[in-house]
């Protein structure tokens, strides 16, 4: 027994599992724990920030340069430091576009949005597949191309054989100038507007409603309270996360309205229609006022950072 125990194979020291290796083993880790721990945040925000800094900080530094030099021509230019900004506070067409994007919030405010929380309200009480054919519908004006709903609503709006006029004829009404007459040509685009963006409102109302837990309908039915008392005592102010943001959306979409003015009334008539979107684009591309066209769009900026600073607060303040 003596003579077997001496023929095992003793462990030579220094070996794979000696305490020198384990402890410079635990050592590579910790260090390697620390180097991850420390710098692997930033390896990977790296290509987000080159691409931030190429697309969106680049451009905007070259925005406010731009904006302190006067052009004349392509390349021609003055440095005149802030006179671009004061002479947008002093021009008449931009304060004028200004108020136009702001009766557009209004319009959108009053009439998009209670508009699009009743629909969402509906379709969230009615069977789903019926429900789901309802959210499609609404929807998709959203998705279509908007230069084909330009061209469509301006066969509508077509004083001698649009459907507008045409149905106004049933009851009697002389054709109107849609998109000629001042009084007529805000409201023909808050209505184009209103029904493309009708649908998204609608999603994000559902999105909200989805989120109440039903247990509190149910409560509320057991209390005795009717359909109405259940919609203004418990959905609104559950809802008003969601509604604060979309109001903001909303006003913030106002101010960056473009498209529809310039395909259906060109801004006019009389800037009638004009948007600061708009404004901009014929400062900047029609006249080559480059430096004017970059101040215009930093104030316009500002207010869309201003506004978005709000939706953060209000969110902070519902948390």
């Amino acid at each position: 027994m003596a003579n077997r125990e001496h023929s095992l194979p003793r462990e030579k020291s220094g070996g794979d599992d000696s305490p020198g290796k384990i402890t410079k083993y635990r050592a590579r880790f910790k260090s390697y724990h620390r180097f991850q721990k420390k710098w692997a945040p930033y390896i990977f925000v790296t290509p987000f920030l080159v691409f931030f800094a190429l697309f969106f900080l680049n451009p905007v530094v070259g925005a406010i340069r731009m904006s302190l030099y006067e052009f004349k021509g392509l390349d021609a230019t003055r440095f005149s430091g802030i006179e671009n900004y004061i002479n947008l506070l002093k021009d008449p067409r931009f304060l004028k576009a200004l108020l136009n994007s702001t009766y557009f919030a209004v319009a959108w405010f009053i009439i998009l949005i209670p508009f699009s929380l009743l629909l969402a309200v509906a379709i969230n009480s009615i069977d789903k597949k019926l429900g789901n054919f309802f959210q499609v519908s609404y929807y998709t004006p959203s998705v279509v191309s908007l230069v084909v709903v330009a061209i469509v609503f301006r066969l509508i709006y077509d004083r001698d054989f649009g459907l507008a006029n045409l149905m106004l004829s049933w009851i009697g009404v002389k054709p109107l100038s849609w998109l000629e007459q001042p009084n007529l040509a805000l409201g023909s685009i808050i209505i184009l507007s209103a029904w493309r963006y009708l649908g998204v409102d609608i999603l994000y109302f559902l999105a909200g409603l989805k989120a109440i837990p039903n247990e509190m309908f149910e409560s509320a039915s057991i209390d005795g309270a009717n359909k109405l008392q259940t919609f203004i005592y418990i959905t609104l102010p559950l809802l008003k996360p969601i509604s604060s943001f979309v109001i903001v959306i909303t006003i913030i979409g106002s101010y960056q309205l473009f498209t529809e003015p310039f395909l259906l009334t060109g801004g006019g008539p009389g800037d009638t229609t004009l948007t600061p979107a708009l404004y901009l684009y014929r400062t900047g591309f029609s006249f080559l006022r480059m430096g004017y066209a970059a101040s215009m769009g930093l104030f316009l900026g500002g207010i869309i950072f201003g506004l978005s600073f709000l939706q953060r607060k209000l969110f902070r303040e519902e948390e």
